[in-house]
């Protein structure tokens, strides 16, 4: 089988390993060439892609004859004693053939993906966690080793902001989990090294100010604004100025809530919400005065953060927590009382309608009830809250969907 036991790195210096045996590549054109390759691992290079890449504007006279007896000089070195070489010749190009996990690039891809589905599970520990474990992958600067402006220009930055973006993610997720603390030097590094990137610069202001250092937090708003004026003459976006307004007036929702600490089952934020102060108080007020509020508009405006994001607010004035009933994992055919069952934890073995059984349950409770993405069963949800609300005097609903559900007191 083609590339058995190798191992191939870019994220760093140039490396090749076999069963762990690291071959060396004196040549700094055939670590150029392998890193070409390996960009485009599993895809044919064409013979043009790789000559820009290995020489840029300066590719000698009969480059392809050269490139030809580059791939030859690199294929030898890959076989080594009798190994199965992985690259191979195409009509158009070349292509080197790796099995799964075998590029670090490609480790590093797949555990992000994997820490942002995990992340969206409400599963933030084990986002942090394989975050952490995609970074270790980098050495260095990718293609550290490599001499190629071409690839320097058009790749490395394209990778460091593929690593900028899984460190952002993880610190947001440390920052979920109230590590306010753990993060603030490694926040002061990045944003010395990157100076440019405001989501850096609100990280570290919420850090410091759940750290207790609300005057640093403030410096820190201006000196990260000092340098968006003087190197791009442009002030802060929306998010940066609202969450410098935010600190100014101390608001309680940039405080850090220990989750287990608040009764429910509303996932855990992994990035910061700023820029939408007022429509949150706007809710947060809507929901405290009446007992069923419909957050509606089109799909991906963002209702469910929203409502996540009040329905956490709240969860601390209602003895009973916050919920959150996902009606688009509703199976066809079931009543929406199915599966808000399921979301509460109720267990009832019983022959009872499924909306009695949650009239009795919430009777006496006080507690906040999420139903998300009502739009396809609005007319069973609006039969369901009616009877809901009525059996409840300490509940109140906030739903979304795309349009209201049409009851008298909504």
């Amino acid at each position: 089988m083609k590339g058995l036991g190798f191992e191939f790195r870019i994220l760093g210096p140039v490396e090749v390993l076999h069963h762990g045996h690291r071959l060396t590549i004196r040549a700094a054109k055939l670590r150029t060439l392998l890193a070409a390759l390996l960009l485009d691992a599993n895809r044919v290079v064409t013979v043009e892609t790789l000559i820009e890449r290995v020489w840029g504007d300066d590719a000698p006279n009969g480059a392809r004859n050269t490139l030809q007896n580059y791939v030859l000089r690199l294929r030898r070195l890959l076989n080594g004693a009798g190994w199965e070489c992985p690259l191979t010749t195409h009509p158009r190009g070349y292509a080197i053939e790796l099995l799964a996990d075998t590029l670090d690039l490609h480790r590093f891809d797949a555990l992000v993906h994997r820490a942002r589905a995990a992340a969206a599970a409400d599963e933030t520990e084990q986002a942090a966690t394989l975050l952490r474990e995609a970074l270790r992958l980098w050495r260095g600067e990718a293609l550290a080793d490599i001499g190629s402006e071409v690839m320097r220009r058009d790749v490395v930055p394209m990778l460091d902001e593929r690593r900028l973006d899984a460190l952002e993610l993880r610190i947001e997720a440390d920052l979920a989990l109230g590590r306010h603390e753990d993060v603030l030097a490694e926040l002061h590094g990045l944003t010395t090294a990157h100076p440019l990137r405001e989501r850096l610069w609100g990280q570290r202001m919420l850090a410091l100010y759940r750290s207790g250092r609300r005057g640093e937090s403030l410096r820190c708003y201006h000196t990260a604004r000092n340098a968006l004026v003087e190197q791009l003459g442009v002030d802060p976006g929306d998010e940066l100025r609202e969450l410098h307004q935010r600190l100014l007036t101390t608001s309680p929702a940039l405080a850090y809530v220990s989750r287990p600490q608040t009764r429910g089952n509303l996932p855990a934020e992994v990035t910061t919400f700023v820029g939408r102060a007022r429509q949150l108080a706007e809710i947060g007020h809507l929901v405290r005065g009446n007992r069923l509020v419909t957050l509606t508009g089109a799909g991906g405006v963002g209702k469910t953060r929203l409502a996540l994001r009040v329905a956490a607010e709240l969860s601390g004035e209602f003895s009973d927590g916050a919920w959150l009933a996902d009606l688009t994992a509703l199976p066809e055919g079931r009543p929406p009382e199915h599966l808000v069952t399921q979301a509460l934890g109720i267990r009832d073995q019983s022959a009872r309608p499924p909306a009695d059984v949650l009239a009795d349950f919430l009777r006496d409770r006080r507690l906040v009830l999420v139903l998300d993405n009502c739009e396809h069963v609005a007319a069973a949800v609006g039969v369901l809250a009616d009877t809901l609300l009525r059996a409840a005097p300490g509940l109140r609903m906030l739903t979304t969907s795309r349009h209201r559900l049409g009851l008298r007191h909504e």
